[in-house]
């Protein structure tokens, strides 16, 4: 490596430095005067070319009624023999009844 390769790396770590030094200084800024001292962006605008679906009324909305997951009652063992425990009785899993 020449001089000048040397030069233009200090130059570079000097230009870096400055760089960092004003990128804290505006966030200091930035900070101070945001209110309750939170940085944050802006809320984005709304963008005239989409289209958004008419909401429907409120008589159109309603809830579903809420189905916690049903537990299926029956085991399955690694043959695929399976078990059914209310009615004490196993099957394959063709449908045929073990005895």
């Amino acid at each position: 490596m020449g001089r000048g390769t040397e030069q233009a790396i200090e130059e570079n770590k000097a230009l870096e430095e400055d760089i960092d030094f004003y990128k804290r200084a505006y966030e200091a800024i930035a900070i101070k005067n945001a209110p309750e001292g939170v940085l944050m962006d802006p809320p984005p605008r709304p963008d005239p070319r989409v289209r958004h679906p008419n909401r429907p009324s409120e008589q159109e909305i309603y809830l579903a009624p809420y189905y916690p997951l049903r537990q299926e009652n029956y085991i399955v063992f690694d043959d695929g023999t399976i078990y059914y425990p209310k009615l004490d009785k196993y099957y394959k899993q063709d449908g045929t009844q073990v005895e």
